[in-house]
C-alpha cells in the first residue's frame, strides 16, 4: 500500500460552501495565513510585562491602604486613651465635688455639694427673716 506524498503546487485555498461568509473566501494571490488566535512572543511578553505590573500596583495600593487604616486605628486608639483619661478625672473631680467632707476639722471648714450649700444659704436666710 503505497500513498501518494506530492507536495500542494496550487495556492491555498479555503473550501467554501453557502453556509460561510464572504470573509472565509480567499483569492487565489493570497498566501497561507497563520492561524488565528496564535500569540507572537512580542505579544506573549506584553502580556506578562502587564499583568506583572497590574499586580505589583495592587499590592502597593493595598499596602498604602492597610498602613493608612492601621495608622487610623493608632490614632483612634490614642485618642480614646486621652478620653479615658479625661473620664477617670472627671469621675474623680465629681467624687470630690459631690461628697461631703472635712476640709479643716478644727476650724469647722467643710466640703459639701454646691446644691447642699445653696439650700443651707436659703434655709438661713428664711431662719432670719423669722428671727429664730
Amino acid at each position: 500500500m503505497s500513498h501518494d506524498h506530492t507536495p500542494q503546487t496550487e495556492p491555498y485555498t479555503h473550501h467554501h460552501d453557502a453556509a460561510t461568509d464572504e470573509w472565509f473566501q480567499h483569492s487565489p494571490s493570497e498566501h497561507p495565513q497563520e492561524a488565528h488566535g496564535r500569540l507572537s512572543p512580542l505579544t506573549a511578553l506584553m502580556g506578562i510585562v502587564i499583568t506583572m505590573a497590574a499586580l505589583v500596583i495592587t499590592i502597593a495600593v493595598l499596602a498604602w491602604y492597610f498602613d493608612h487604616v492601621a495608622q487610623r486605628e493608632i490614632a483612634a486608639k490614642n485618642e480614646r486613651d486621652l478620653g479615658m483619661d479625661y473620664v477617670q478625672t472627671l469621675a474623680k473631680q465629681s467624687a470630690t465635688l459631690n461628697n461631703p467632707a472635712w476640709v479643716d476639722a478644727k476650724a469647722g471648714k467643710v466640703r459639701m455639694p454646691i446644691d447642699w450649700a445653696m439650700d443651707d444659704t436659703v434655709r438661713w436666710y428664711d431662719q432670719l427673716q423669722r428671727g429664730e
